[in-house]
């Protein structure tokens, strides 16, 4: 019922503010709970209780590591067709962000590349918003780039760009060549 959702809701609200506190710190809190996935669940099939806002703010947030997002971004293509447009414009401009801005290097830690991931949910949620240049530097990149690029050219229609998917069926990564079929 709607008060049990607002009350998980509130309780993931606040995981988020305090993960977005620790990363302006510069901690980050490696297996923990991902609110924001679970939030972005609640808020997709309860949308008369969903708070947007900490989704927007976490991935405006600056630091060096990536890796939390990463199952928030596949939540955000996974549901997107229950986001709001109105969200969805609050959205776009981070996840673009996201898309183009390559993982920063850091001495110690292997930090996670998720400009695909942010791609094929940005692909999901406004395909319109990659432009073609974009679309090129994703064929070009890891296998995670390509696959979201898979699914922008889908995302886009078919008409005239069927050959560039025939083209990408041929990729060495059984992963693209998956995403493809």
């Amino acid at each position: 019922d709607a008060d049990t959702v607002k009350t998980v809701i509130d309780k993931l609200v606040s995981g988020i503010e305090q993960q977005i506190l620790d990363l302006t710190n510069g901690n980050l809190n490696i297996g923990g709970s991902d609110f924001a996935a679970t939030l972005i669940l609640l808020n997709a099939w309860h949308p008369e209780v969903a708070v947007w806002e900490p989704i927007s703010e976490l991935f405006t947030t600056p630091s060096p590591f990536r890796a939390h997002l990463t199952k928030s971004l596949k939540g955000l293509r996974g549901h997107s067709k229950r986001i709001p447009t109105e969200v969805v414009d609050r959205l776009v401009p981070p996840l673009h962000d996201l898309m183009v801005t390559p993982p920063s290097t850091h001495p110690f830690f292997r930090n996670e590349d998720v400009r695909g991931r942010a791609a094929s949910a940005l692909a999901a949620l406004r395909p319109a918003a990659i432009s073609d240049e974009e679309l090129w530097d994703l064929l070009q990149g890891n296998a995670h780039q390509r696959a979201a690029a898979v699914e922008v050219v889908v995302g886009k229609g078919l008409s005239g760009r069927y050959d560039t998917l025939v083209a990408m069926s041929r990729d060495r990564d059984p992963w693209v060549r998956a995403v493809i079929a």
